[in-house]
């Protein structure tokens, strides 16, 4: 009778270390590299299984290396200024992206803030800018000179008389 326990035990155990075996064997590792329109690696791109929460992001030579759960998969890849696509393995273990510019997003209407960036659109308060014909108008010795009466609500003041002093720059009120 104990037997037939544990023959059932160990036909049950087998199963399962086959199961686990064949679930396991079905994950894919892919290598790749996510290249512009002139085969110029792209730095930092996301590639993600699709549907999953796997991901990574590419190297310096825009190669990537990710682990997907089958041959099947599908990947998302993005990077900012370039169409998102999402690109079918189809049984390939190394791929090739190339990225297509995407002519909707300005890269004007992106602005970099303290914590982020943000469209232009999308910023509350006043944003400033400060072209390169307007740099070049006068001559100065720094930063500080540059800004002074160029932009409305800065102020640039000198802290003293001596030349290359220190200067407080104020934007919009005292604080």
């Amino acid at each position: 009778m104990m037997t037939g326990k544990f023959f059932s035990f160990r036909a049950l155990l087998l199963a399962l270390t086959a199961i686990l075996a064949v679930s396991a064997s079905a994950q894919v590792t892919v290598k790749g590299t996510v290249v512009d329109q002139d085969d110029e690696p792209i730095i930092g791109a996301s590639v993600l299984e699709q549907g999953t929460a796997t991901g990574t992001s590419t190297d310096i030579d825009g190669n990537f290396t990710l682990t997907v759960k089958s041959g099947k998969a599908t990947l998302a890849v993005s990077y900012i200024g370039y169409e998102s696509q999402k690109v079918a393995l189809n049984g390939r273990t190394e791929i090739t992206i190339k990225m297509k510019e995407d002519a909707g997003v300005n890269l004007d209407e992106v602005v970099v803030v303290g914590y982020g960036t943000q469209r232009r659109t999308d910023v509350t308060g006043s944003v400033a800018s400060l072209s390169k014909d307007q740099m070049r108008e006068s001559v100065v010795t720094n930063a500080d000179q540059m800004l002074q009466g160029k932009i409305a609500g800065v102020q640039v003041t000198s802290n003293s008389g001596a030349p290359g002093g220190a200067t407080s720059i104020r934007i919009r009120g005292a604080r």
